[in-house]
């Protein structure tokens, strides 16, 4: 494919090469452009589903490895994701926003094995999660937590309407991230949220580049930044409410000294104070809202 006919996949503007990336197991490389517009990075070629079906099915959520975890299904995993999960609800000032809700419906994209889901579940929430992985989609069913194996593009919803639809740490994933928003928007109640954590190409990205930590190919497709996000939330009628971004450099790792324990605590929080950390969270409401 010629470089004039890449066209970014939010925006439509031109893309210029930055770099190649190896897979982990070094069996394919994949360019990494950037768009001259919003600034937002993709990969090419971009996995066909099938092929990102059978990604999560090897042994992503059970084997750790760069672009995997260690036993997702376990609780350890579990009690990390609702540790963060509690850090991002507190600073999106969920739990004030739940005290005003009645009936509270929520849906999860990518939900994995349920551990969000569940937290919803247990604080009275009609939660549902929603994932491509039956291994994990079985592994939450056993825990009683509603899930449904199958493609969100492709699942009908009927006539429901959510409070609340989140993607955590899913929309690097998606292959084809605006038909997901545009969906989404027409699944949320015209008072609805949508919560959302992603990637975002600021400071650390551009220090780090090919050896950035979320630089995981192929699974993650695009690496978004707030101006790329606009791009996309506006033509499904969306705006971001609120944003903040948290994550150093430096990564958590078993059995980290005292002294590398208090350079990350540090650094994360220069990273979230200064707008500069490697992941973003949002809180995203209908442009007619008028709630807020």
């Amino acid at each position: 494919m010629k470089l004039e006919l890449m066209l970014c996949a939010i925006c439509q503007s031109n893309l210029h090469f930055k770099f190649s990336k190896l897979s982990e197991d070094a069996s394919k490389s994949f360019n990494i452009y950037k768009c001259k517009n919003c600034k937002n990075w993709q990969i090419y070629p971009v996995p066909d589903p099938l092929e990102l079906h059978k990604l999560y099915e090897l042994d992503y959520f059970s084997k750790r490895t760069k672009r995997g975890y260690d036993n997702y299904a376990g609780e350890a995993v579990k009690k990390s994701v609702i540790s963060t999960l509690v850090k991002n609800l507190t600073d999106l000032d969920f739990y004030s926003w739940e005290k005003n809700l009645n009936d509270k419906s929520s849906l999860e994209i990518g939900a994995a094995a349920g551990h969000c889901v569940g937290y919803l579940q247990e604080r009275g929430w009609e939660a549902c999660g929603i994932d491509i992985s039956k291994s994990m989609t079985d592994a939450a069913r056993k825990n009683k937590i509603q899930m449904i194996h199958g493609d969100f593009l492709t699942y009908n919803f009927k006539n429901t309407k959510f409070d609340l639809i989140s993607l955590w740490a899913t929309l690097e994933h998606l292959p084809d991230p605006n038909q997901y928003i545009e969906k989404i928007s027409k699944l949320l109640k015209p008072d609805g949220h949508l919560y959302l954590t992603t990637t975002n190409t600021g400071f650390w990205a551009k220090i780090y580049r090919k050896k950035w930590r979320y630089l995981n190919v192929p699974e993650h497709i695009y690496y978004f930044n707030k101006k790329s996000l606009v791009y996309l939330f506006n033509q499904s009628n969306l705006k971001i409410h609120h944003a903040f971004t948290y994550g150093s450099g430096f990564t958590s790792k078993y059995n980290m000294s005292i002294f590398l324990k208090v350079i990350k605590f540090i650094a994360d929080r220069l990273a979230k104070f200064f707008y500069s950390g490697d992941m973003i969270v949002l809180d995203v409401v209908h442009s007619r809202s008028t709630s807020l």
